[in-house]
């Protein structure tokens, strides 16, 4: 599966905001790395890069046949982080995480950046620990709709 034109300035801007989320940028926490895949794999990356997020492109819709092509591209946001000070649960580093990615999400749509519209999908579930340690995953489904008007998405 690769990228057209459209959905890679798409997803590449979402990356780029979804980046500025540190706590130097006046966060209350920070992401460490935010990667784009069509494959889901956490493998390799180290430990001193959580939190992390990673943008799995899962599809876009087929576009309208006419000269302006709306489309949406479904794109799963699997955060990965783990919990180094005792003094946090794993449901407050979700919670802190969840709030701040959202955030950034309608901070993009409201300015206009890259793209129409947005919806949520999917549970927003409490997040599950994925290995001995602390270790914890969550993943919140965007759909992001779009327009352009070139021949090809």
């Amino acid at each position: 599966m690769g990228f057209f034109g459209k959905e890679l300035t798409v997803i590449n801007a979402l990356r780029k905001k979804l980046k500025e989320i540190t706590a130097t940028n006046g966060w209350n926490t920070t992401v460490q790395e935010v990667f784009i895949s069509d494959v889901f794999d956490f493998e390799g990356i180290p430990d001193d890069k959580f939190p992390a997020i990673l943008l799995l492109w899962t599809g876009v819709n087929e576009p309208d046949t006419n000269k302006q092509y709306n489309a949406s591209l479904d794109i799963s946001i699997i955060v990965k982080y783990r919990i180094a000070n005792k003094e946090i649960s794993a449901q407050e580093e979700y919670d802190k995480l969840k709030k701040n990615i959202l955030k950034k999400v309608n901070e993009d749509m409201r300015l206009g950046l890259s793209y129409v519209d947005h919806s949520f999908w999917g549970d927003f579930q409490a997040p599950i620990q994925i290995q001995e340690g602390l270790t914890y995953q969550f993943k919140l489904g965007l759909d992001i709709q779009y327009v352009f008007t070139n021949t090809e998405p």
